[in-house]
């Protein structure tokens, strides 16, 4: 049977195949957009919105978002206490010697206690203006009960202080 097919037969077929395929897929892809009927009044047709159609979407476990007025780069006036903490466990830190100067050599000497320790906080003066001054005067006090047993008011501290 293939012996009946001549190559010019065989090579005009292919070429008309050919034609009919590209035709298929010109008029397929290629034709010219329909033109689209109007669109309908929006007031008359009110359309749903389809970011509701299956809700909001999930944050991820653990992860949570935060809007542009929410962020923070820098300190803020009610931040300042919180920078203030370092300060404050440095005067601490730094007014030990003053009670283990006092314990080795004069345990009963308030006035050189206080002296000394005014002078240490002297040395902190962002905790000077800031309100936590109180608390810190009061921590002191304690230590000084506590270490030393020597009954040291704040309002002592504070007077001493402002001389």
């Amino acid at each position: 049977m293939l012996h009946q097919i001549t190559w010019p037969q065989y090579l005009l077929f292919a070429a008309v195949a050919l034609l009919v395929y590209y035709g298929i897929v010109w008029l397929c892809y290629f034709r010219q957009e329909e033109k689209t009927p109007p669109k309908p009044d929006q007031k008359s047709f009110p359309q749903a919105d389809d970011s509701d159609l299956l809700g909001q979407p999930a944050d991820e476990y653990g992860v949570s978002t935060l809007g542009s007025d929410e962020l923070n780069f820098g300190p803020t006036l009610t931040d300042r206490n919180e920078l203030l903490q370092g300060d404050i466990a440095d005067l601490l830190e730094d007014l030990k010697p003053a009670f283990e100067l006092i314990e080795e050599q004069d345990p009963e000497n308030r006035e050189r206690l206080i002296r000394l320790l005014v002078t240490g906080i002297r040395r902190y003066p962002r905790v000077l203006q800031s309100d936590l001054l109180e608390v810190v005067l009061l921590e002191i006090c304690d230590n000084a009960l506590a270490e030393l047993s020597l009954a040291i008011s704040p309002e002592e501290l504070q007077t001493a202080l402002n001389y």
